[in-house]
């Protein structure tokens, strides 16, 4: 499908999780970004109009907070940015600089706990089965 217009929700919020994907995720932004990237996204219908793709995510900040994605609304060949997820993990992220073990971004020590199980899980499994 081709669009003609791609345009973000004009509200604080969605520039306020912007600028945090740039600080932690930067191939993502560049994905949301740059128009050329942008139509490459493969969008899936979740409601009526409003559809999400996935974002490229490391496999370690995937395991702790999800995917990013990027929620739109496209109506009429025109898409419309309305908000990007993991959403607390960038407002938290915008309001202060997190601090990074590994170089992914934790908020309190239940996100350091998770991200250090991650690593030892997957520390183990390539032990076990490689």
């Amino acid at each position: 499908m081709k669009y003609k217009h791609i345009y973000f929700d004009d509200t604080k919020r969605l520039r306020y999780l912007i600028r945090s994907l740039k600080k932690y995720n930067t191939v993502a932004y560049k994905q949301v970004i740059f128009k050329s990237r942008f139509i490459e996204l493969e969008f899936k219908q979740v409601e009526d109009e409003i559809y999400e793709a996935d974002l490229y995510t490391d496999s370690l900040f995937e395991r702790v907070y999800g995917k990013c994605k990027v929620v739109a609304e496209i109506m009429n060949e025109q898409i419309k940015v309305l908000y990007l997820e993991p959403e607390e993990l960038l407002m938290d992220g915008y309001m202060k600089m997190l601090d990074t073990y590994k170089g992914i971004p934790y908020r309190n020590k239940q996100d350091l706990f998770k991200i250090k199980l991650a690593e030892r899980m997957k520390k183990w499994y390539l032990e076990r089965f490689m």
